[in-house]
Parts: structure tokens; sequence; C-alpha cells
């Protein structure tokens, strides 16, 4: 992955370098969560979304008047809420909320009508930590019980063994997935952007209780985003 945030730092670099091409700086936020499967011996539920920021640099680089590329490094929030109604081998009713942050490097083709911006393409993201935030209750010799719990998520690709976790799910570092978006011109200057992303990789690496958990990452993506240096060297 270092090897590839290089490459795209190089050819961010050409990009700025060349003809018709705007840097911006991007700020926003992700409506984040996932096409899921989760069902265990202790665990099953569904997921909901949360919101996330989206912060970084983008460049659009143009070929002609009306095509172009599209690309960003970005720091991108994501990852979902589960509901779960028991957990290990108390019966109970919870909520978990999993946060993941991301380096994100997205790349897309674009067409220009009027003032709007249609966009589709392709990102690559690669996890720098995360936080799971658990609330659990249930009833404990007929008396009610609250457990509250956070632990730093666990990024690797073989199965937890620690039973400290609350909710035992290791995550991967990598993820890849599709992109497609519009944007309209607000001004010389700046632009609205409105873009959808879907994993196609499963971010969990875990068995789990061999239940095969699944998530892909998904989000609605809203930017505003400011030309802070445009070139034409045609």
């Amino acid at each position: 992955m270092k090897n590839f945030i290089i490459l795209f730092f190089c050819f961010f670099s050409v990009l700025a370098a060349t003809a018709q091409t705007t840097v911006n700086i991007s700020g926003g936020l992700n409506y984040s969560s996932g096409s899921s499967s989760f069902s265990s011996s202790y665990i099953g539920g569904r997921a909901s979304a949360q919101f996330a920021p989206r912060i970084g640099l983008t460049i659009d680089h143009g070929f002609q008047n009306q095509f172009g590329l599209h690309a960003g490094l970005l720091y991108s929030g994501k990852g979902f809420n589960l509901d779960f109604e028991q957990l290990r081998d108390g019966v109970g009713k919870g909520e978990a909320k999993f946060a993941l942050n991301y380096i994100e490097l997205p790349l897309l083709a674009y067409y220009n009508v009027n003032k709007f911006q249609l966009q589709l393409g392709a990102y690559a993201a690669f996890a720098i930590n995360g936080r799971s935030t658990t609330v659990f209750e249930y009833l404990e010799s007929g008396e009610p019980r609250k457990l509250v719990s956070e632990q730093s998520l666990i990024f690797s690709n073989t199965r937890t063994t620690d039973d400290n976790l609350l909710i035992p799910i290791r995550f991967r570092r990598r993820d890849l997935g599709f992109m497609a978006g519009v944007a309209y011109q607000l001004s010389e200057t700046s632009k609205l952007s409105f873009q959808y992303s879907k994993g196609l990789t499963n971010a969990i690496s875990d068995e789990l209780d061999n239940a095969n958990p699944v998530l892909h990452n998904a989000a609605y993506s809203l930017s505003l985003s400011f030309a802070i240096k445009k070139a034409n060297h045609r």
C-alpha cells in the first residue's frame, strides 16, 4: 500500500503540472453503512448508517472541454451501526457503532454538461485506524444490567481469538470499490459534489464462529470544494 500511495502522489503531481488542471481543497460528510450479513450463535442483527467526515485534496484534469479525470487524496470516515439481540451466552439487546478511518484515493473519469460534471470510476482505500462503542442491555438474575464497552478495532487477515473483545471482529486494511457522482459548479472557484461509493471487498476478515459475516463498505458523500490552484499550460 505504501508503494501504491507513492505512485499515486507521482500521478497526482503530474496531473497538477499539466494542461487544464485545477487543484481543490474539499470537505464534507459521508453517510456510511454497507451491505451486510451477520449471523452466528451469539450475535445477530442488522447494520445501519452513520455520518463521518471526508476531507482532503482533489484534482480535476481536463483533456478537452468536456472530458477529463478527477482524482483525490482524502481522509474518509466510514463504518456502520449494528443492532443485535443477543451477545455471547447472554440474552439482551444492544447497539455497536463501528468507526473506520481510511486514506482514500478515488480516480474517476468525468464529462461536463453545462455546469454539471458527471463522474464514474473507482477508489482504493487503506484503513489507518478504527474504534467501536458497544452498549448492551440485559437481565442478570432478573435484574437489568447495562454494559458499555469501547475498544480499538483490530486489523488482520486471521480470525480473532481474544476473549476480551466484546464483539470479536477483525477488519481488513485494504478496500477497493467503484464510485459514481455528479458535481455542480457553483462559481468559478467552488463546486458542490454528490458521490456514491460501494466496496467490492469484504471489510471483515473473520469467520466469526463459522458464520462468515460480510460487510461491503458503502457511502453517500456530500462535499464542497474550493479551487486553490488553476493551471492551463497549453
